[in-house]
């Protein structure tokens, strides 16, 4: 499926357009081409209605609560699945419905975090 990015995703400044291929059911696949290709491994932890997203987002990807959404995160995996790690800190949010899609950064703050998921 293919996604309009409507902020950039930092470090990837020029892709403007995105793919989501699912994987093996747990992971996906982001792939974009702008003046480099890229590829990043999500995991979609089937969250999504129960994040509490900024205002700023759901505003940028003009979702309300009839939106149809997924959230995904960036995972590194590990040889060693025990080793893989998620990063919580900076979800990718896309809107199933016009085919948006941005990354929210959260940053390092617990209490934002935390108000994510209350």
């Amino acid at each position: 499926m293919k996604y309009t990015v409507k902020q950039p995703i930092p470090g990837f400044e020029q892709i403007e357009e995105v793919e989501v291929e699912t994987n093996d059911g747990i992971t996906s696949s982001l792939k974009g081409c702008g003046e480099e290709c890229i590829a990043m491994t999500l995991i979609n932890t089937n969250i999504d209605h129960k994040i509490n997203l900024p205002r700023a987002i759901t505003t940028l990807l003009d979702i309300d609560e009839n939106t149809s959404y997924s959230i995904y995160f960036n995972v590194v995996l590990h040889q060693d699945i025990n080793k893989s790690v998620i990063n919580f800190g900076a979800p990718f949010v896309f809107n199933e419905d016009n085919k948006t899609m941005a990354q929210v950064s959260l940053g390092n703050d617990l209490a934002t975090l935390e108000s994510l998921f209350q």
